[in-house]
């Protein structure tokens, strides 16, 4: 497979971690959101919402991983890429003022939708790349979906950042916080364009090989560390920044962080 076609396959990737990145940069406006909705707790309810919507995770990996060993990887990461664009397009044109009181509510089913979403694109991207990559290549390879990841978290707090430079606490409030969510959908339909022009993989029916249960629980160990930094890094930016003596640099941190 050609290179291009990788990087084109990973851009989906990147909206993963580019909404996580927002979530939790946008938090602040939705709290603002939810309280003018009378909700006392506004921002415990939206980093509650956050969290609940990994519970969908094991659901939708399974789902979806079934749907691309049936019918094929490409398929299974163009319908991901449907379905974070329209569950992203939801969330960015939000109408809070009509659903009201309802409004957490809609804002759970979306985040549980993009969560079922990513849950089965991660695994069905790295099968997908590393399906008849030369031995010499896969760890080049491996090295994609990480960096894409990454890359998104960078790109979404830059935009943020640049828009709270630019317009006031007023406008980032009335409409700023759903620019970036805006910018999200035109990443994902650029991904779902380069996604439809992969190659196809032929999709193997011999059956499957039994599961060393044993060493997979090693790996899920492995993972743990790491996936659990990540998130607590990113999502306890905006917290501890405020507690940090660091002046002009505060408006800079979780980019430096995330760098």
């Amino acid at each position: 497979m050609k290179w291009k076609f990788r990087f084109g396959a990973v851009l989906g990737n990147m909206l993963e971690y580019y909404d996580v990145a927002v979530f939790a940069a946008i938090s602040t406006y939705l709290s603002a959101e939810l309280e003018r909705q009378g909700y006392s707790q506004a921002t415990e309810m939206v980093w509650g919402i956050f969290a609940l919507r990994f519970i969908i995770r094991p659901i939708g990996g399974y789902v979806i991983g079934r749907y691309a060993d049936r019918v094929g990887k490409k398929s299974a990461l163009i319908l991901t890429s449907l379905i974070t664009g329209t569950a992203t397009l939801c969330m960015a044109l939000l109408p809070i003022q009509l659903l009201g009181a309802y409004t957490p509510l809609v804002i759970l089913v979306i985040q549980m939708a993009l969560s079922f979403s990513f849950a089965g694109e991660y695994p069905s991207l790295i099968t997908y790349l590393l399906n008849g990559a030369a031995s010499n290549q896969r760890s080049r390879i491996a090295t994609l979906p990480p960096a894409g990841a990454i890359l998104g978290v960078i790109i979404s707090l830059g935009l943020v950042l640049l828009l709270e430079r630019t317009l006031t606490p007023e406008m980032m409030q009335a409409f700023g916080w759903r620019i970036p969510l805006l910018f999200g959908v035109v990443n994902i339909a650029i991904s779902f364009w380069f996604r439809a022009r992969l190659p196809n993989h032929p999709v193997v029916q011999s059956g499957y090989r039994p599961i060393n249960w044993y060493r997979s629980f090693h790996v899920f160990l492995l993972g743990v560390p790491a996936t659990l930094t990540f998130y607590a890094q990113n999502i306890s930016s905006s917290v501890i920044v405020e507690h940090l003596n660091i002046g002009a640099l505060k408006s800079v941190y979780a980019i430096l962080t995330s760098s």
